[in-house]
């Protein structure tokens, strides 16, 4: 988005009324780059496609809350009621009601990803622990997980631990971001979308194939270590999707590349996994849970950390030194969590939603005459909507109209020429 802004302020990207600009995951994009956005595409005449989902998590460190207003304000907007990512029926209408589901559907969705194993609580070593070991299962079983802490530090751990799985210790390494010693056979993921690295792709014979073109490195995008160069401090790697190679090294090593093995829940929205393993403090919120437990095809199971029952702040002694004593809640106690949880609504807002849900007498009177003009100028956009949907309907139905007609005219016609060929042939059949 930010390139893509920069482009059409410089010039270098223009459109007009033949282009289509689709955003995916719009909610994760700030109000005002939204809002720049809709001004060139309007101003162009350029349809604009705002994809996502605004139960989802929110723009980091930007104002959010417009994709969601949009969605509610514009009577247009397409909303699925349907889910396909999850395989278990049941599972796709409990994420439903974890979305945004009232107290009754809630109610059954906790009942039933508690009953289905999918929800863990304890304390928080121990829940990156088990949430690892889940991991580490799935992977020699063939399948491919998502493993999603909320916070850098977990993933930091984890992926250090997955790192020594996968690379022994005296292989040789060089040293990217977050201090991560990166060698060959490592999964990574790049984060910054550059333009300048040149990436390739292979034949059938695992040569460069110079009639072939690759994209561009981008934020996200995770990659397979091929080889390393530690006098260079570089690395070959090959990106997963495509097979496209590039060397990555200097600035762009150190600063934007580090393990992917764990990635946070907000890197994660918009993935998909065989399996997915959200790691999520207690005092999350709704959307982050809605989001955790919406990654995987086949399974989907939240590690809830904090203190459970009977952990006071007097009862951290260890066992023995450096030893940690494991705590782990059980499904009831992990169920009233996650009701807790569901009770946080913490999506962004903007000043028009803020403004319509305070009681008008208690608004400055300019804020008052605007939110009154807001809702004069809503209704009378539902109006033309409502008129133009009713136009098209009607013609639609005369079009179908028109068409059974038709047939129905052809039918006849086609029925009546065989009748008469029948008697033709009738006749000459007398005559011989």
């Amino acid at each position: 988005m930010d390139k893509a802004l920069l482009e059409l302020r410089n010039g270098r990207l223009r459109l007009d009324h033949r282009n289509i600009v689709v955003v995916d995951e719009a909610g994760l994009i700030g109000n005002n780059q939204l809002r720049d956005l809709l001004e060139y595409t309007t101003g162009s005449g350029t349809k604009t496609l705002l994809v996502g989902d605004a139960h989802q998590l929110a723009p980091v460190r930007k104002r959010g809350g417009m994709f969601e207003q949009l969605c509610a304000d514009l009577p247009w907007s397409q909303r699925l009621s349907e889910v396909w990512r999850m395989l278990d029926p049941e599972e796709r209408t409990a994420s439903l009601a974890l979305r945004n589901g009232g107290p009754k559907p809630l109610r059954r969705a906790i009942a039933w990803y508690r009953d289905h194993d999918r929800l863990r609580c304890g304390d928080e070593v121990t829940m990156a622990h088990d949430a690892l070991e889940a991991y580490r299962a799935d992977v020699a079983a063939g399948k491919d997980p998502l493993l999603m802490p909320d916070k850098w530090e977990l993933c930091d751990a984890l992926n250090k631990q997955i790192h020594n799985d996968n690379v022994a210790a005296d292989a040789p390494t060089v040293t990217a971001a977050r201090d991560h010693h990166i060698g060959a056979g490592d999964t990574i993921v790049t984060r910054h979308n550059d333009a300048t690295i040149t990436v390739g792709i292979r034949d059938e014979h695992g040569q460069p194939a110079v009639s072939k073109t690759a994209s561009q490195v981008r934020n996200g995008q995770r990659w397979i270590v091929e080889a390393v160069d530690t006098a260079r401090q570089t690395i070959l790697a090959r990106r997963i999707g495509d097979d496209a190679v590039a060397i990555l090294g200097g600035d762009y090593l150190r600063e934007h590349v580090h393990h992917g093995y764990a990635v946070t829940l907000q890197s994660e929205q918009g993935d998909t996994g065989q399996t997915a393993y959200p790691i999520v403090s207690a005092r999350t919120d709704r959307k982050s849970l809605y989001t955790g437990l919406t990654r995987g095809r086949e399974m989907n199971r939240v590690f809830i950390y904090d203190k459970i029952a009977g952990e006071g702040d007097h009862e951290h002694a260890e066992p023995a030194p450096g030893v940690h004593q494991a705590r782990r809640g059980d499904s009831h106690q992990a169920a009233e969590l996650v009701r807790a949880i569901t009770g946080r609504d913490n999506r962004p807002q903007t000043v028009h939603q803020v403004a319509a849900a305070t009681d008008r007498g208690r608004l400055p009177d300019r804020v008052a005459r605007f939110t009154a003009k807001r809702d004069h100028d809503l209704a009378r956009r539902r109006g033309a909507h409502r008129a133009w949907s009713d136009h098209q309907a009607s013609e639609h139905a005369e079009r179908n109209r028109w068409m059974r007609e038709y047939r129905d005219r052809s039918t006849d016609q086609t029925h009546k020429a065989r009748t008469r060929q029948r008697s033709s042939d009738t006749g000459y059949d007398l005559g011989l």
